[in-house]
């Protein structure tokens, strides 16, 4: 039924085909956003970027299909000195009261957002 070098081919291509498929699940799958007294941490895979909380200048709800560490298009956009980061906590609600008791400064805004006053 199989050949030689069919047997090969099937071979060669599961070397790369597999590993591929491990990595992504890996990239998507291992989404963590975790607040601590000062920073919020955005893990992504196997790096995570650290962003001070009183950097935050606003916070914006987005459905922007921009790359970002999420898999969901109800997105929120962080804006702070030195960039901005899309991500997509769970309960936006929570996250943005949890973002209010550290940040005092950032207050509601019109728009359903976070901005500094």
């Amino acid at each position: 039924m199989y050949n030689n070098s069919s047997i090969k081919r099937i071979i060669f291509i599961s070397l790369f085909t597999i590993p591929t498929a491990l990595l992504l699940l890996v990239l998507f799958f291992n989404i963590k956003y975790t607040l601590t007294a000062d920073t919020l941490l955005v893990k992504n895979g196997f790096s995570t970027q650290s962003i001070s909380l009183e950097d935050i200048t606003n916070i914006t709800p987005t459905s922007s299909t921009l790359s970002a560490p999420t898999l969901s298009l109800d997105r929120i956009e962080i804006r702070y000195e030195g960039g901005s980061i899309v991500i997509s906590p769970k309960d936006k609600d929570r996250f943005y009261h949890a973002i209010q008791e550290r940040v005092p400064a950032l207050k509601t805004d019109d728009n359903n957002g976070l901005i500094k006053s």
